[in-house]
Parts: structure tokens; C-alpha cells; sequence
């Protein structure tokens, strides 16, 4: 099974160029490099060179903390790059295995402050599915709270964005799907928040739904696309 990137041919998925690059740990911090991909139909450097502005695009994956989709999301983000000739980065933040929250959305909110590519963005837009959809939207909390500017806009595909342990009526009624049943949910949560630890589940960063409605008031244009047997809702 296809675990990373690293072993794909990025031959097999059309024109656009998805190159490796790592985002240095601050020195005397424990920062750990972020490694990202940039996705592109065009050369960087000639992207430098040739426009004056290029819309970016963030993309967060899913993967419930434990992995990723890399075949399936390596076709979209090429095809999302080809389609909209936006300059698409995407975050290969750390699994649950490796380090256990706030580390991830430490690592997205880091990247986008500091991951600097040399190209002046016309705009830029994150787009997030399943738990990236709760670091997408952390992201934005962390701006607004330092008073920083937000991305131009978020799109949430079936994000989850409550880590609580608790049985809200979509959860209680498709609890048993059989692609996301609620054991799963649990282990995700498992492996993304520290043990021994009750107050992680319910802050903002890790379930932005908690966030007061006058935080959220000041969040970008935000589109959230829910399933009709959705258990993350």
C-alpha cells in the first residue's frame, strides 16, 4: 500500500509539476521541518519570472491522522492545477504517529506565514477535506486571533470539525456506516490528540465549531460540503 508521495512517478499524473520542498525549523527552536509539494503547470522559476501576481492554492488532506490518499489526492490536486492554472501547495503535515496535537495545525499555520515560494499570490484559497477541514479552519482562528490577515477564502469537503467524544444525532444515527463507522472516528481521535489530557477536545483549535460567533463572524468566504449519511457532522 502507497503510504507517501515519495514513491509515486509524477509522470503518471498529467502535465502539472509537483515538486518537494521543506520549510526549515526555526534555529534554536524545536520547529521540525515541513516538508510541502508544490504543484504547478508551469516551472516555478518561470512563474517567478513571467507573472506578476498567481492565485494559491493550500491544500489540506484527510486521512483521520493515521495516513493520506496519495494515488487519489496526487490526481486531483494535478487536475484542480491543470483546471484553474493556480499554483497549489500541499502540506505533508505529520501523522498521529509522530507527533500528537496541536503539531499539525502548528505545522499548516507555520507554512503559511512562512512558506514563501518568491511569488507574490494573487489570492489564496485552503482547501481541506475530512480533519483537514478542522486545521483549514484552525488556521483561520490563529490569524484572527494574532490579528493577521486570513486566506481569501475556505472549502470545507465533509470536514470534521468537532474532536469531542460525544454522540451528536448524525453520529448516533450512522454510527455503523460502513466506511467511517464510529470505532474509526475513535481511533483517529486517538492518535491525533495527547493522552491524559480532556481540555485538547473541546478548544477552538481542535474543534473550531467551538469557537464563539463573534470569532467566526470574521472568517473568510467558507463553502462546507456535507454528505446526507455524514458521521463527522
Amino acid at each position: 500500500k502507497v503510504k507517501s508521495f515519495d514513491s509515486l512517478d509524477s509522470q503518471d499524473y498529467g502535465s502539472p509539476r509537483w515538486s518537494q520542498h521543506m520549510l526549515s525549523g526555526d534555529v534554536g527552536s524545536t520547529h521540525q521541518p515541513i516538508k510541502f509539494w508544490v504543484v504547478s503547470v508551469n516551472d516555478i522559476t518561470f512563474i517567478k519570472n513571467t507573472y506578476p501576481t498567481i492565485p494559491v492554492v493550500i491544500y489540506i488532506h484527510g486521512g483521520g491522522f493515521i495516513g493520506s490518499f496519495p494515488v487519489t489526492e496526487r490526481k486531483l490536486v494535478s487536475r484542480w492545477a491543470e483546471d484553474t492554472k493556480a499554483l497549489m501547495v500541499y502540506i505533508d503535515y505529520s501523522y498521529g504517529s509522530q507527533a500528537k496535537s496541536p503539531t499539525q495545525l502548528d505545522e499548516c499555520y507555520r507554512y503559511v506565514l512562512q512558506g514563501k515560494l518568491g511569488v507574490k499570490p494573487a489570492s489564496i484559497v485552503i482547501v481541506a477535506e475530512s480533519n483537514g477541514g478542522a486545521l483549514a479552519a484552525g488556521v483561520c482562528l490563529k490569524a484572527i486571533e494574532e490579528d493577521l490577515k486570513t486566506p481569501d477564502g475556505l472549502v470545507l469537503g465533509y470536514p470534521v470539525l468537532n474532536f469531542e467524544n460525544t454522540l451528536t444525532p448524525s453520529r448516533t444515527v450512522f454510527m455503523m456506516d460502513p466506511v467511517v463507522p464510529m470505532n474509526l472516528i475513535r481511533q483517529c481521535r486517538s492518535a491525533y490528540l495527547p493522552k491524559h489530557d480532556n481540555n485538547v477536545a473541546s478548544h477552538p483549535h481542535t474543534s473550531p465549531i467551538m469557537a464563539s460567533n463573534q470569532v467566526l463572524a470574521k472568517f473568510p468566504p467558507t463553502d462546507i460540503m456535507v454528505g446526507g449519511f455524514d458521521p463527522f457532522l
